[in-house]
């Protein structure tokens, strides 16, 4: 497959997660890893958890006996996923995925049956990313699916109940974070069908900038392009690349990259003293703000703020922030000290 490894290359797992359907969980999903393979040549596997199977239908992927979601549960093994391109894998579901939670219930370590597989060598040594597709209901499949994960994100659509059980999915995930993996983070909650002319829309941002939970700075404008796309089997860059349902996915995917780039960045200098932190800090984000195509502004920001800063030893934060602020100063973007 693809490219070479970094120097401080780790592999992250982000679970799409939200309990309503229909607020573009498998869209994002196949969005951000198409972007994530194609644009930034990393090596993305894709894993359908859901028994709906939208994301394998969507790639047309032919199901194998046991290479699939459910073999995972029932071989409690490796599979081998099914290549769609280069740089893109997947692990295929179907049906026999509902059969999941009453397989393992009340087995012993069943929670983290997920996170057993995807942290063995077979899938750290080939992948950047696995990215998650969930069903919309809290099981056995979609615990396994926030235990194994680095990052979580929640996509929400802006309409008129578009905050319906959005509490439960936080309170599910802090539950999680506190019992079984203290590593996951909410990466953000992403607004999907928004139109700036709809007060719901409106309504929603302010109530969820009320809230303090993080939130992605780009929002998803409801895009005829995202329905033709699907029917034709193509990402939204594919289908249109200049259409706005491709503009906001890839300014979504940017958000993505970025953070995970500088959190690998923070785990790798978080090894060295502070001193040494600083000064490698200040060489390594120049080199990860050029090679990516994200404005040094706000937005990188309020990434920093919002998602590294609270998991980290306060000398490494430091560290990076000094070389972000050096670097900023350059370019021109006033910080508030």
């Amino acid at each position: 497959m693809g490219s070479s490894k970094s120097a401080f290359h780790t592999m992250k797992v982000i679970t799409i997660l939200n309990l309503k359907g229909g607020v573009g969980k498998t869209t994002s999903t196949i969005n951000l890893a198409e972007y994530i393979a194609s644009v930034e040549k990393k090596r993305v596997l894709l894993i359908d958890a859901d028994p709906q199977a939208n994301l394998t239908h969507f790639y047309q992927t032919d199901v194998p006996k046991q290479d699939n979601f459910f073999g995972i549960f029932a071989m409690r093994d490796k599979v081998q996923p099914t290549i769609i391109k280069r740089n893109l894998h997947i692990i295929p579901s179907n049906a026999r995925s509902s059969k999941i939670n009453s397989l393992i219930e009340g087995e012993h370590n069943s929670l983290y049956i997920l996170t057993d597989i995807l942290h063995s060598r077979d899938y750290t040594d080939i992948y950047d990313f696995v990215i998650i597709d969930c069903p919309p209901s809290l099981g056995q499949t979609v615990v396994n699916a926030v235990v194994a994960a680095d990052y979580v994100i929640i996509p929400v659509t802006t309409g008129e109940f578009a905050s319906q059980g959005l509490e439960s999915v936080i309170a599910a995930i802090t539950t999680i974070q506190r019992e079984y993996n203290p590593k996951v983070t909410i990466l953000g909650i992403l607004p999907t069908l928004f139109s700036a002319g709809r007060v719901a829309s409106q309504n929603l941002i302010s109530h969820l900038s009320d809230s303090g939970l993080p939130m992605f700075d780009c929002r998803i404008r409801y895009c005829e392009s995202f329905r033709r796309a699907e029917l034709a089997h193509k990402s939204v860059y594919e289908f249109d690349r200049r259409s706005n349902a491709a503009l906001d996915m890839t300014a979504f995917s940017k958000e993505v990259i970025m953070t995970s780039e500088l959190d690998n960045l923070i785990t790798d200098m978080g090894q060295g003293s502070r001193r040494r932190g600083i000064k490698k800090g200040r060489k390594k984000i120049r080199t990860t703000v050029r090679r990516s195509t994200i404005e040094f502004t706000a937005e990188m920001d309020s990434i920093i703020k919002q998602h590294l800063f609270k998991h980290h030893k306060s000398y490494v934060w430091e560290a990076v922030y000094d070389g972000l602020k050096c670097l900023a100063k350059n370019e021109g973007y006033k910080y508030d000290e």
